[in-house]
């Protein structure tokens, strides 16, 4: 039954193989010209948009009404951040405006905290709700949406307690990540003020 299979497979894998050069060969070389200048045309766009998606810049030439969430949040009412933002990164967004993220190096036990922010590409809190379900499937915990003083949370909480908090608007995401929910709700409140 094995050397059925096998010899099966052979046959298979040889059969492709020939009718994939036949195949090949079968093309004018105008045609594969053609096909070669497309493709090289679609990886020029991709590495271009690949490149403007991936592009950080320095946080200094972010205008100052870009950046929608405090850099630092050292200086607030915070006490379990010990420190100033480490690794602030700023990167614009196809959809415009920018992602913001940086670490806070704090005395939690998980840790540092990411703060970020980014574009609402959906333009409309509850479309991004909506959306939730692929973020937070119900093996990664789920989500619960929140009332946060008037501006729409959704939590995600899991078995490890290091969750993750999105403060939603119409225009942004607010994101707070890597720490126990008490102190996410902590630190959304410094940020809505």
């Amino acid at each position: 039954m094995k050397k059925r299979l096998i010899f099966s497979g052979v046959v298979a894998i040889s059969l492709t193989c020939v009718l994939g050069t036949y195949h090949a060969t079968s093309y004018s070389a105008e045609t594969q010209q053609n096909a070669l200048q497309a493709k090289s045309l679609e990886e020029t766009k991709s590495n271009s948009a690949q490149q403007l998606l991936f592009q950080t810049v320095d946080i200094a030439e972010v205008k100052d009404e870009e950046i929608k969430i405090p850099l630092n949040l050292e200086k607030r009412n915070i006490a379990f951040i010990t420190g100033e933002a480490r690794g602030v990164s700023s990167e614009p967004l196809a959809e415009g405006g920018y992602r913001i993220s940086m670490f806070y190096p704090t005395n939690a036990e998980n840790g540092e905290l990411l703060v970020a922010q980014s574009i609402n590409q959906y333009g409309s809190v509850n479309k991004l709700v909506n959306e939730m379900d692929t973020w937070y499937p119900a093996e990664v915990g789920g989500y619960k949406k929140v009332n946060l003083a008037g501006i729409t949370g959704v939590l995600n909480e899991n078995d490890m307690n290091i969750n993750t908090l999105h403060l939603i608007t119409n225009s942004n995401i607010y994101t707070l990540a890597g720490e126990k929910t008490d102190l996410l709700l902590e630190v959304a409140d410094e940020l809505m003020k």
